[in-house]
């Protein structure tokens, strides 16, 4: 009897989730532990941000902070969310962007632009820094930038962190991504390769969607190392038993690996002796049924969801018709689309799992 009450008791807390009731002292503790900060006044009060996760409201409390020795005020946010039939709460503040706003006098840096965030509404000061760029030479302007704020600021506050985004300025301005275009939007202080992944997602991108301009800088070396980076996706013709025909050397796997681009199609196609009329960006061709087919990078403006929530996304058309894709963000063209539409057996498989997921020269697929 005494083993099934202790049971039931684990199982109620398990299901009720670790939630912690935070009042100021801990907010004070937090900020000594994270931050060495302990010249600080703490809201008697918070302001509440409600938010709806899967059709449950959450409450996230906001506490207000005055730092006195650097003169600024930020907030802790005491967040809540629910998963796994589990809720929990932790805590997190914009000390970082407050810090930087008040020294920069929230102007640009060089060539590193602030954006503000509204994660809690706009009732914090969450940022990102920004950094446009066109080619390889500008991005390494934007990463040593990037780089200089934080070795600055973490001599003094190891734990300062605000996320960036490095983003490529022909994909936010030509190809009309929803994400506008991040090659980077990695936390600085947890990655100690962070360059070299800046690196890799930039010739990634730029090869998976054949923009000349990045390739055109790219050696062959560095063409040889993207196809044997381990998050590559290699795009392998099959037959209809998964044996592999050929590996095609001229197109890669978006860097999600859930399909080819719209370039990375058109080449696809191209290849496959498709009669292709157009450019790699906007292009028209006949499926294998003769219906006409017409896609774009620009097709992007299909509304998904209903009134209470709805997105804008992606597309292609069918005799006119707008087709949606099978979720607003998907801007890519898995391999069961394009065997549906073309006939055409491809396998897009990542080089980590290649030795596990090839065997004597077949795909396997679970």
């Amino acid at each position: 009897m005494k083993k099934k009450i202790l049971l039931l008791i684990v199982g109620v807390l398990l299901l009720a989730g670790c939630h912690v009731d935070y009042g100021k002292s801990d907010i004070e503790d937090y900020l000594e532990e994270k931050y060495g900060i302990t010249d600080v006044s703490v809201s008697d009060s918070y302001e509440e941000y409600i938010t709806n996760e899967a059709g449950e409201k959450l409450v996230d409390k906001i506490w207000t902070v005055k730092d006195k020795k650097n003169n600024i005020e930020f907030h802790v946010i005491d967040n809540h969310s629910n998963g796994m039939e589990m809720s929990k709460n932790y805590l997190s503040d914009d000390f970082s962007e407050s810090l930087y706003i008040k020294n920069t006098k929230n102007k640009n840096v060089g060539n590193i632009k602030t954006k503000k965030r509204d994660d809690y509404g706009g009732k914090t000061n969450e940022i990102d820094l920004i950094c446009d760029f066109n080619n390889k030479n500008e991005l390494n302007k934007c990463y040593d930038e990037i780089k200089n704020i934080y070795d600055t600021y973490t001599k003094k506050y190891p734990n300062f962190n605000i996320f960036y985004q490095i983003v490529y300025t022909k994909e936010k301005n030509i190809y009309g991504r929803n994400n506008a275009g991040r090659v980077g939007y990695i936390n600085m202080l947890y990655k100690d390769d962070v360059y070299n992944d800046l690196i890799y997602n930039y010739y990634s991108f730029g090869y998976s969607n054949r923009i000349d301009e990045i390739i055109n800088e790219m050696t062959t070396e560095d063409i040889n190392s993207l196809f044997n980076n381990k998050n590559t996706y290699i795009v392998y013709k099959v037959d209809n038993n998964n044996s592999i025909l050929k590996q095609y050397d001229d197109i890669i796997g978006v860097n999600n690996g859930n399909g080819l681009s719209v370039a990375g199609l058109y080449y696809l196609l191209k290849d496959e002796g498709y009669v292709v009329n157009g450019t790699k960006e906007n292009f028209i061709v006949n499926d294998k049924n003769g219906n006409v087919l017409e896609f774009s990078y620009n097709f992007n403006d299909y509304v998904y969801g209903d009134a209470a929530e709805s997105h804008l996304g992606y597309y292609y058309r069918k005799n006119g018709e707008k087709i949606p894709m099978k979720d607003y963000y998907c801007d890519y063209f898995e391999s069961n689309v394009i065997k549906e539409l073309f006939d055409i057996n491809i396998c897009i498989v990542p080089n980590y799992t290649k030795d596990k997921s090839i065997v004597d020269g077949k795909i396997k697929t679970n």
